[in-house]
Order: structure tokens, then sequence, then C-alpha cells
């Protein structure tokens, strides 16, 4: 008798288990209006997708400094208001669709006295319940509708430090692949040590740096029709309005480029290097290796620095945040 009251008891409280997981009464979007369809903007993700946006809320991550926060992940109104710690960690790659956020994790393993980071994407629920594991190594981690695309991606610096020579994936770093968010139908889009990797329309555009295949490479979802459309190495590259934008770090060339989504007409803007790249609204907005963030209208020669100190830059339309050295998030909204 007292296993089959055990057994009547756990059969009623695994359906709420599932239930509490699968109705979110406390969502903070209004009845789906001002749900994303896309989790971040790639151009964000590529700076580190340490803040992303979805109506009046941003979720945002502290490294254990910011606003004297600890380390987590965060919701807050625009302003900063009305904070919600979600989760703790090291946090990074935030993307946010409906009463879903995506992100990934950094936990550490300590191999032979080095403390070497393993990246695990998890989804919470936006009230901060049902966290869940989705996928082990991986990074540029990009949730368009119900597929998430993601390269591959483990802490080879660690390893090395570590004197490991044989650690796990090492053959498949910079892959890149889709998968839905229930974790199913796994595909393997390219294979060529990708550094960085943004999304526009059906394709995805993706930089190779450090092999004999060094250049900015197309490739369709679906994996096929893969081209070689630049032979440029860049560590940033965004898209805007049809082009591709993307920094050229070789001393000779040093500057901010732009070309077609063919890779034809390539035009040097700016003749200064920068680190990072984005857009806000019709301006072009960088980072310089000194940690000053610049803006310019496409077409114009004369550049505004619009912040000191800046870490990384993130855009929503009209309302930039800037990450300082300071350890606060500094908001900008274009006028």
């Amino acid at each position: 008798m007292r296993k089959l009251i055990i057994l009547i008891v756990s059969l009623i409280l695994v359906p709420l288990v599932l239930i509490g997981c699968s109705n979110n009464k406390k969502e903070v979007y209004v009845n789906g209006k001002n749900a994303n369809k896309v989790g971040n903007s790639t151009n964000n993700i590529m700076n580190g997708g340490k803040i992303a946006r979805q109506g009046a809320y941003i979720y945002y991550s502290s490294d254990g400094r910011v606003f004297g926060l600890g380390k987590g992940l965060y919701r807050s109104t625009i302003d900063f208001k009305e904070r919600k710690k979600l989760i703790g960690g090291d946090i990074s790659n935030i993307n946010v669709l409906g009463d879903w956020v995506y992100y990934v994790i950094t936990k550490y393993k300590n191999i032979n006295g080095i403390s070497v980071g393993q990246y695990q994407l998890y989804k919470i629920k936006n009230d901060g319940t049902c966290n869940t594991k989705i996928l082990d190594n991986c990074w540029n981690v990009n949730v368009v509708g119900d597929t998430i695309y993601y390269k591959v991606d483990v802490d080879t610096m660690g390893y090395r430090k570590s004197e490991t020579t044989n650690y796990p994936l090492k053959n498949q770093v910079g892959n890149i692949y889709s998968i839905k968010t229930d974790g199913s139908k796994k595909t393997k889009l390219a294979s060529r040590n990708a550094y960085y990797f943004i999304i526009n329309g059906e394709y995805i555009f993706y930089s190779v740096i450090d092999s004999e295949e060094q250049g900015i490479y197309r490739v369709k979802l679906d994996g096929t029709e893969e081209v070689k459309i630049s032979s440029n190495v860049t560590y940033s590259l965004i898209e805007n309005n049809g082009f591709l934008y993307y920094t050229n770090d070789n001393s000779d060339n040093a500057g901010i480029y732009k070309m077609k989504l063919d890779g034809s007409e390539n035009i040097k803007l700016v003749d200064q290097q920068a680190n990072q790249i984005t857009f806000l609204n019709d301006s072009l907005v960088y980072v310089t290796p000194n940690f000053k963030a610049y803006k310019i209208k496409v077409g114009d020669t004369k550049a505004f620095k619009i912040a000191d100190d800046a870490i990384s830059i993130y855009t929503f339309n009209d309302l930039m945040f800037v990450y300082t050295g300071d350890t606060k998030f500094i908001k900008i909204t274009d006028k």
C-alpha cells in the first residue's frame, strides 16, 4: 500500500512539474506582440552577445562587476530598473525569443592546475525557471525561429596551457552547425574552422583566419552552395542593407571595408584600425584598439567619438549599449 501511495503521488507531481515549465504565467512581453523572431542580431552576437532586447526589457550578463552585481544573467527594463537575476555564472551569447532566453555559460574544469573553459548552451524561462541544457562546446550562437546556428568551440588556449594535446573536438573546432531548439535535426553546414559567422537571409557568411583557406565565405543555411567571396582576413564581419562590412587588420591596408554580398565592389570606408564594428541606424559604429568608440555615417569622411573605454558595443535600432572598462553599461540613443 505504501508503494502504491508513493507511485500515485509521483504521477501527480510529475505532470505538475512539466506544466510549470510549459506554461509561464509571468511573461514579460504582451500577448506575443513584442516577441522576437530572432534572438539577437548577428552583429551583437559577433561582439560577444552580452546583452539582448525584447520589447521593453533587456537581458544582460554581469562579469561580477557590472553595477556591482554578482556574475550572472539578469533581466530588467531598458533603464536597468526592475532588475531580476535569472541565473548565476559567466554568461554570453544571449538570445531571447518569447518566454525563452538562450545563453552560453562558461564553466571551468581544472586540468593539470589550469582552469579550462567549457562552453555550454542552455535555455531558461524569462522568469528564471526551467533551466535546460541543450549543447556542449558551442559559441557564436544565433537563434532564429526554432533553429539554433552555432560553431563548435573549445578553450584551445586553456588546453594548451594545461599541456593537453588530445582534447575533445580538437579537429572539429570552427565547424558550423544548425540544430532545432528541441535538440533534434543537427546538421553540419560548414567545416573550415570558422572564426566567426553572421546570418543574412538565406545565407551564412563566415571568416577563416588561421589556415591556408583564410578569407570570407558564403554558404546557404542548408549547407549548400558554399563559395569563397574574398581572400581578405577579418576578425569582425557584419551585414547592413545588403552589404558586408568588415575590418582588415593587415598593417598595410588596415581599416574598415564595404563590399557586396558576392564579394564585389570592395571599398575602403575608414582608414583606421578597428576591433569591433556595428550599425546604429544608418551610422557605422566602431571601436579602435585603444577602446575609443566612433560613429560615422556611410559616405561621410568625418567620424565622431561617442564613448571612451569601450569594451563591447551592442545596438538595437536607434538604441546602443556600450560595455565599458569601468564595469557598467552606458545607454546611448541615436538622435
